[in-house]
Parts: C-alpha cells; structure tokens; sequence
C-alpha cells in the first residue's frame, strides 16, 4: 500500500515538473519574444528616422537648386548634395524592407538568425563604405565651391562634419548594440527549442 501511495505522489510530482518546466520555458519564450520586438522596434525606428531625414534633405537641396539662387551653393556642390541624399533614402528604404521580412510568427529560429546576421553584415558594410567616402564627398565639395569658398566656410565645414561623424558613429553604436540584442535574443529561443 505505501509503495502505491509513493508511486502515485511520485507520478504527481513528476507531473508537476513537468508543468513548472513548461510554464518556465513559456514564460523565457514570452521574455525572449518582448526582447526581440524591443530590439526590432528600436532598428525600426533608427532606420525610419535616417530615411526620413534623407528624404526631406533630398527634396530641400532639390528645391534650393531649382528655385533659389544661393551665393553660398553653387549648382554642382547642390546636385552632389541631392545624389547622396536620395541615394542614402534608397538604401535605408532598403534596410527597412530587410527589417519588414524579419517576422518572428511566420519564420524559423533558424531563418530569422540567418536574416539578422545579413542585416548586421549590411549594416556593417554601410559604416565601411560611408567612413571611405566621406574622403571623396569633401574633395568634391570643395573642388565644387573652390570660386565661393571661404574660411570661415571651411572651418564651419570641417566642424560640421566632425559633429556628423560622432553623431554618427554613437547612433550606428547604439543601433548594432540592438543589432546584437536581437542575435542574442534568437539563438536564446533556438536553445529553448532544442531543449
């Protein structure tokens, strides 16, 4: 009779096991779920931003060329202006339909891994190429405005440029940080899935 008695509370704990190691793996699934949405939220976010922000200065330099006549832009230094911006939006335009395929309902862990670490090498990609040509842009700046260029001009260039650069490389920072938070977030659910 004690043997029965043992073997049922037995079957019972395990049971209850059971259901704690599930509820404990739901409620992991559910934190790792807000984490990726969190992280996927925020590069949404930064990617919009920077489209935006390519977009509006696109069309401004593209107004002021045609329809303002400035004693501080000449024609060309505006046209080198309006190709990087729309070039610019393009890609980010770009990068934020990469990020709309990332759907944690319809993919796998395994997909979604794969997708996430593309849009890392991208975004990597895009740091070393924009840091490379950084050099050519202000070349051709400054060949382009050599007749109206002053020092005060230069300078405030040169400042403004630095300023764009840190400003820059913290938010390209701050956003392969949400990058990685991701990553870390899916292979977090791949190991739970393995069991």
């Amino acid at each position: 009779m004690e043997f029965d008695e043992i073997r049922q509370k037995w079957a019972r704990l395990e049971k209850r096991v059971e259901y704690l190691e599930l509820q404990n793996k739901e409620l992991m699934m559910k934190g790792l779920r807000n984490n990726y949405t969190d992280s996927l939220g925020k590069m949404k976010k930064y990617e919009l931003f920077f489209f935006i922000l390519s977009f509006v200065f696109a069309i401004l330099y593209t107004f002021f060329a045609i329809f303002v006549k400035s004693p501080v832009l000449n024609i060309e230094t505006s046209v080198l202006f309006i190709v990087v911006f729309y070039l610019a939006g393009a890609w980010q335009g770009y990068k934020l339909y990469l990020i709309r395929q990332l759907d944690f309902s319809t993919d796998s862990v395994i997909d979604l891994a794969l997708k996430v670490t593309r849009y890392k090498l991208l975004t990597k990609i895009r740091l070393v190429v924009g840091m490379f040509l950084i050099v050519p842009f202000f070349v051709l700046f400054f060949y382009f405005q050599r007749d109206i260029i002053e020092t005060p001009m230069i300078i405030s260039s040169l400042i403004g440029g630095l300023i764009g650069l840190v400003v820059g490389i913290k938010a390209e920072l701050a956003h392969l940080k949400n990058i990685n938070t991701l990553i870390v977030s899916i292979d977090e659910l791949r190991k739970i899935i393995k069991g």
